[in-house]
């Protein structure tokens, strides 16, 4: 195995700067995971793959879904969405479609296989050169989904949580709900006043997005096939 002589590995910090090193330590790094890349990675791959234990990474408060009730930051959005449950979180669990309808997303990586469920991870990349990874908390398919951060590559988030509810109407519609909650670290904290009217105007904004994004996906779904 190349990791019989390595002890450290050192590499880019996940700066702009390519003069800024990190230097991790293998010990540190799960034993599976340096087991399978050992045995089938060529050494530049490897050292690709570390790349991601030497980013910047902050720890966030992992919250529950009680957040909702202990923060003034809550922002609500409400959509009718002409689809089912099942094609909204068909929606919902297509990492490309986030990047079209959430403005700030430009990319999804689900970090857990299928079938997703409660303890699912995923890493959403935002503008700002901003990751969060983020753990669901709740899972129910065609009905409700929540996620929490428990991690993030700046430090600015303390408490973070997404609440995803979906009610099937019966007429070929459902309701659906959109809550945020949020506690920001250090100096953001104090402007958290000002943000929040802009917050929820776009937040607003966004979720209409995604009721045109899905009714767009719903009505392809839902064509007839043409005779061949």
């Amino acid at each position: 195995m190349i990791f019989a002589a390595l002890r450290s590995v050192t590499g880019p910090c996940g700066t702009n700067d390519p003069s800024v090193a990190c230097t991790v330590n293998l010990a540190d790094i799960d034993s599976d995971f340096l087991f399978s890349v050992g045995f089938n990675m060529s050494h530049a791959n490897v050292i690709q793959r570390l790349s991601q234990y030497m980013s910047d990474y902050y720890e966030c408060t992992k919250v529950g879904l009680e957040f909702l009730d202990q923060t003034r930051n809550v922002f609500k959005a409400e959509e009718i969405v002409r689809a089912t449950p099942e094609q909204i979180f068909e929606v919902f669990e297509d990492a490309h479609a986030w990047t079209v309808w959430a403005m700030p997303i430009q990319k999804v990586e689900w970090t857990s296989p299928k079938p997703f469920g409660v303890g699912t991870t995923r890493t959403v990349s935002m503008m700002g050169g901003m990751d969060g990874y983020e753990e669901f908390i709740a899972w129910e398919r065609g009905k409700r989904m929540a996620f929490t951060f428990v991690g993030c590559s700046k430090d600015a988030t303390e408490k973070f949580l997404e609440d995803y509810r979906v009610a099937d109407l019966g007429d070929g519609r459902c309701k659906v709900q959109w809550y945020m909650a949020m506690e920001a670290r250090g100096f953001s904290r104090n402007l958290m006043w000002m943000t929040r009217p802009v917050l929820r105007m776009a937040n607003k904004r966004m979720f209409r997005k995604f009721r045109e994004y899905t009714e767009a996906y719903a009505a392809r779904a839902d064509a007839p096939v043409p005779p061949t």
